[in-house]
């Protein structure tokens, strides 16, 4: 004890503080108290009568009045014996009736948490609402964060789907030139033969008829040419928008950060060789069809047979998507 301390009919500031303390712990008790019997009141009253009750009956104004109504719905018996328990009496018991006040901010199932790990008795009321709103925003800013996240990793698997996606196109690209080749081979491999096979110098052959024939296959031929010709188009126009889905996949790529870009930049060559091979090819039948209409027909024939090779591959990724 300090020197020149007064004691008073033996009492000391020591005593006065468990005093203190003891009136303390048991102000939110008498708060819910009063909270509980206001509720009782206020179902005997016709409705509309409360307000005007309290304030002739209790001296308490409308607003602490449903304070004590809410404290006592928070931390009163009907959740079970919350100030009987001697952990509950240390968490909630010693809290002042302006702290538990605040603290309905804060979810029933996570308050006795909060105030075990922050402290609260020892804050100031003010403090305490501080409290409350840095742990509101911490909670707004990770569930904003999480959300953040969650659309990234569905952007992300979207990308790598749309990646995967192409990578089968330029798959089936390659094993269509591949197919396309080997036709071609086949067509070059005929025309040889034609030209190599013997012609028989002792028929004696009727030019009129010869000629008329050979007006009846350039005709048909010309027909077949400007069917491939068409077929050719359509393929074409195909080949444009194989060429656009993989200018915009590779742009998702690039954003996705995939590393995507060689592989559409193989299929983007594959795709321009294949559209000049077919230019190519379509001019070599326009010069056959006057000289040669048998061998142009064949040709356009492998052509067309090329054209639907391609046009049936072209339409199973849009028959996979559907």
């Amino acid at each position: 004890m300090e020197q020149g301390m007064i004691k008073k009919d033996g009492r000391t500031p020591e005593v006065v503080a468990a005093e203190i303390r003891t009136f303390t712990a048991s102000m939110l008790n008498n708060v819910i108290e009063i909270g509980r019997r206001l509720c009782e009141v206020k179902e005997m009253l016709p409705h509309g009568e409360f307000d005007t009750w309290v304030k002739e009956n209790t001296g308490y104004g409308r607003s602490t009045a449903y304070n004590f109504m809410k404290l006592y719905a928070e931390y009163g018996d009907q959740q079970g014996s919350l100030f009987g328990a001697s952990l509950t009496v240390q968490t909630f018991g010693r809290l002042t009736y302006t702290k538990a006040l605040a603290l309905l901010e804060i979810p029933s199932g996570e308050r006795e948490s909060f105030v075990e790990s922050n402290n609260v008795e020892s804050m100031s009321t003010r403090e305490l609402q501080d409290a409350i709103r840095e742990r509101d925003a911490a909670q707004r800013e990770i569930s904003k964060l999480s959300a953040q996240l969650d659309k990234a990793q569905k952007s992300e698997e979207k990308a790598r789907a749309e990646a995967s996606h192409a990578e089968e196109s330029r798959r089936k690209m390659a094993e269509d030139m591949s197919h396309a080749n080997n036709q071609l081979q086949l067509a070059k491999a005929e025309l040889q033969e034609l030209r190599n096979r013997p012609v028989d110098v002792a028929v004696q052959r009727d030019e009129a008829a010869i000629e008329e024939a050979r007006q009846e296959v350039r005709a048909e031929m010309t027909k077949e040419l400007d069917a491939a010709n068409a077929r050719t188009e359509t393929l074409r126009q195909r080949l444009d928008e194989t060429k656009q889905a993989l200018a915009e996949a590779e742009r998702k790529a690039k954003e996705s950060a995939i590393g995507n870009t060689q592989a559409i930049s193989d299929f983007k060559s594959y795709y321009d060789q294949t559209q000049e091979l077919v230019n190519k090819m379509n001019g070599i039948l326009l010069k056959l069809v006057q000289k040669d209409p048998e061998t142009a027909g064949k040709l356009g024939k492998a052509l067309l047979a090329l054209s639907d090779a391609i046009k049936k591959e072209a339409a199973r990724p849009k028959e996979a998507a559907v």
